[in-house]
């Protein structure tokens, strides 16, 4: 999760080149090489963590359109839409961002003394991520509508496990045709809308025949 605190910079990948701002706010995938250039005073934070925890732990995060959208369809749309699908807060937004990352930070230095440092810390990153997940959906982004329509549809899916869907209820829900619902499906998860539910629906089992 890089979050552009000032100055400004060229986030570049291995296929595309971006300009970066303060206020900038987007996710980096495992495995995806990135790298800055063209510095001029830029100052970001960079915070690495596991996604399986909110996966696997925080189950209504997985509900929200906003994180969907935020951690998992924009940066695979990113290059389609030129960047212009990125989160972006405004001032007192960020400020928000920074006094939740501050809390965060100091929280780790004190993971080893045993006062719940650690769990606190866990609790301001959900704090951060559903922070930023509201806003994603309640902002107009050039680029974002498709994104959105999207992300919704990964919450419904999500919030559906105890039953199987047709392909018929998600176009008609997606207002997208079931052509186009496959193909956008396969550009983002490399897979088809039922198989993707599926997959959902085993994950759950697998959760509850763990801890229930």
């Amino acid at each position: 999760l890089v979050i552009i605190l000032s100055g400004s910079g060229t986030h570049f990948t291995e296929g595309a080149e971006y300009r970066v701002m303060p206020g900038d706010i987007f996710v980096i995938e495992s495995g995806f090489s990135h790298g800055f250039k063209d510095l001029d005073n830029l100052r970001l934070y960079n915070i690495i963590f596991a996604p399986q925890i909110l996966k696997q732990v925080f189950i209504d995060i997985q509900q929200m359109p906003g994180y969907h959208a935020v951690f998992t369809l924009e940066p695979r749309f990113r290059e389609f839409h030129k960047f212009e699908s990125r989160l972006r807060v405004n001032p007192d937004q960020q400020l928000y961002c920074e006094q939740l990352i501050s809390r965060l930070k100091t929280e780790l230095s004190y993971t080893n003394s045993g006062n719940g440092s650690r769990a606190l810390a866990l609790a301001y990153f959900i704090e951060l991520i559903v922070f930023l997940s509201r806003i994603y959906t309640q902002e107009t982004l050039d680029g974002s509508t498709e994104i959105i329509r999207m992300a919704e549809l990964f919450a419904f899916l999500q919030t559906h496990l105890n039953r199987s869907v047709s392909i018929e209820e998600l176009s008609v829900r997606s207002n997208m045709s079931p052509s186009t619902l496959h193909r956008t499906f396969h550009r983002t998860v490399q897979c088809s809308p039922i198989e993707y539910h599926l997959q959902l629906r085993i994950d759950n089992a697998v959760n509850l025949l763990k801890h229930s």
